[in-house]
């Protein structure tokens, strides 16, 4: 099919150009409707995909095969950052009681394609807490690429706060995560 839309939600669009983006999604063409509890059989998640314009119109193009597949993990956001050759994503898995949690990961890009998924260092994921929906800016004065994230862990402002963490390129590290304040934060 060259539709886009299915029955279940698209998101985290990447534009590659005028004429593709990627973006994450479950296709199928009705609803779904599936137990995380129930181990017997394996259930949908979401992929990345392909869309491509041609002659003026927009169409679903295939998987974007980006990163190897890592049992257990689906991808729920991504963003691949314009300033260094890393890909960040949300990646969510089923715990032990039936209930989702995301966390963050990331993956470099090699000559030969991505790496499979490293999660990103305790602090900014925090068990029994999301953290997703990364973003990445890059500030030229010090040169340093800083992610952006939703948590909704204990200490924010109320419920969903965004955070930040920068990466140190020299020492090949994440920096402690930020909340970003009650300016951007409020309950």
């Amino acid at each position: 099919e060259g539709r886009i839309n299915t029955g279940h939600i698209e998101g985290s669009p990447y534009w590659v150009d005028s004429t593709q983006f990627f973006y994450t999604a479950l296709r199928s063409d009705s609803i779904l409707n599936f137990e995380f509890s129930d181990t017997s059989t394996a259930n949908p998640h979401r992929t990345i995909f392909a869309a491509q314009k041609r002659q003026n119109n927009w169409s679903f193009s295939g998987i974007k095969e980006l990163l190897p597949h890592q049992d257990n993990l689906f991808i729920s956001s991504f963003v691949i950052s314009p300033y260094s050759d890393r890909l960040y994503c949300s990646a969510c898995h089923i715990r032990w009681n039936g209930q989702q949690v995301c966390h963050l990961y990331v993956s470099e890009l090699f000559s030969d394609g991505y790496e499979p998924l490293r999660k990103l260092p305790e602090g900014i994921n925090v068990a029994k807490f999301h953290s997703t929906h990364p973003t990445v800016a890059y500030d030229k004065v010090k040169g340093r690429e800083y992610i952006y994230f939703a948590s909704n862990r204990d200490e924010g402002k109320g419920g969903w706060d965004i955070y930040y963490t920068y990466y140190r390129e020299r020492k090949k590290e994440f920096k402690a995560p930020r909340n970003c304040g009650s300016k951007i934060n409020s309950v």
